[in-house]
C-alpha cells in the first residue's frame, strides 16, 4: 500500500509537460527565426518590387523618348529629302530659264542688228532715189520745153517726180518700231534675267542653310536616339535582372510559409495560448495524483529545471 500507484501515470505526465515544455521552446525559436527572414524576405520583396517599378517608369520614359525622337529623325529625313530634291528641280528650272533668256537676247540682237542694216540699206536706198528722181525731173523739163507740146510722152503724173517718200517712211517707221521692240526685248530680257538671278541667289542659300541647319539636327537627333536605343537595351536587361531577383524572394517568402505557418487556421499566439492551457490542466493532474495542493507549480518547475 505504500507504493505509489500513480508513479507510471505521472511519469506520463510529466514527460506529456515535458515534450510540451519543449515544443513551446522548439516553436518559439522557430518562431523567432520565421519572423527573421519573412521579415527580411518582405523587405526584400519590396526592395525588389520599388526596383522594378522604377524601372519599368523609366522603361516608360525611355520608350516615350525613343518614340519622339524617331518620328523627329523621320521628318528631318523627309525634310532633307524634300529641299534636296527642290533645290535640284529649282536649279534644273533655273538653268533652262538661263538657257531660255541668253537664247532671247541673241536672237534679239541678231534682229535689232539686221533691222539696223536693214534701216541704213532703205535709208541710202531711198536717198538715192530720191536724189536720181530728181535729176531725171530736171532733165525731163528740159525736153519738154525743147519739144512739142503734142509729141511729148505722157509720163503718168504732174510735174516732177521725187521718189515715194511717204512709202520710204512708212517702211523706215515701221523698221524703228521693230528695232524698238527688239531692243525693249533684249533689256527686259536681260533685267528678268537679273532679277531671276538674284532670286535664285536668295532662294539658293537659304535653302542650302535650311538643309545644312536640318542635316544639323538629323546628326544630333541620331546620336541622341543611337543612345536612348542604348539605354533603353540596359534598363531592359536591368528589369529582367529585378524581376528574376523579385521572383526568388517571391519564391522564398512562399517557400518559408507551410514551415512557419503550420496551421494557418491558428495564429502562433493561440496555439501558445491553448498549450499553456494544455500544460495547466497536466500540472493540475499531477498535483492532484501527488496529492499536492499549494506549492506544486514550484515543485514540479524544479523538476523542469532538473530535467533541462
Amino acid at each position: 500500500m505504500s507504493e505509489d500507484p500513480f508513479v507510471k501515470i505521472k511519469a506520463l505526465i510529466g514527460t506529456l509537460i515535458e515534450r510540451l515544455l519543449a515544443e513551446e521552446a522548439d516553436e518559439a525559436s522557430h518562431k523567432g527565426w520565421c519572423d527573421t527572414e519573412i521579415s527580411k524576405t518582405l523587405k526584400d520583396r519590396e526592395y525588389r518590387l520599388r526596383d522594378v517599378e522604377k524601372l519599368h517608369s523609366s522603361l516608360e520614359g525611355l520608350n516615350a523618348r525613343k518614340a519622339t525622337l524617331s518620328e523627329d529623325k523621320h521628318e528631318l529625313e523627309v525634310a532633307v529629302a524634300e529641299l534636296t530634291a527642290d533645290l535640284g528641280s529649282q536649279t534644273a528650272t533655273r538653268e533652262e530659264e538661263k538657257a531660255e533668256h541668253e537664247e532671247t537676247v541673241a536672237e534679239s540682237k541678231e534682229g535689232v542688228e539686221a533691222i539696223t542694216q536693214a534701216i541704213d540699206i532703205l535709208d541710202h536706198f531711198y536717198a538715192e532715189a530720191a536724189q536720181a528722181t530728181m535729176e531725171e525731173a530736171g532733165e525731163g523739163e528740159t525736153k519738154l520745153v525743147q519739144q512739142p507740146e503734142d509729141e511729148a510722152p505722157d509720163a503718168g503724173f504732174e510735174g516732177a517726180y521725187t521718189g515715194s517718200s511717204s512709202a520710204s517712211t512708212g517702211v523706215l517707221g515701221m523698221l524703228d518700231v521693230i528695232k524698238s521692240d527688239f531692243e525693249r526685248t533684249v533689256t527686259e530680257t536681260e533685267a528678268a534675267e537679273e532679277q531671276a538671278k538674284r532670286d535664285f541667289v536668295e532662294f539658293e542659300r537659304a535653302t542650302k542653310m535650311s538643309i545644312t541647319t536640318k542635316e544639323t539636327g538629323l546628326e544630333h537627333t541620331t546620336h541622341e536616339l543611337t543612345e536612348c536605343e542604348s539605354e533603353l537595351s540596359t534598363a531592359e536587361e536591368d528589369v529582367r535582372t529585378q524581376q528574376e531577383a523579385l521572383d526568388n524572394s517571391v519564391r522564398t517568402w512562399e517557400e518559408l510559409l507551410p514551415g512557419c505557418v503550420a496551421d494557418p487556421g491558428m495564429s502562433y499566439e493561440e496555439r501558445v495560448e491553448r498549450r499553456n492551457s494544455e500544460v495547466a490542466a497536466l500540472k493540475d493532474a499531477y498535483c492532484i495524483l501527488n496529492n499536492e495542493d499549494a506549492g506544486c507549480s514550484g515543485v514540479f518547475l524544479q523538476k523542469r529545471i532538473r530535467v533541462q
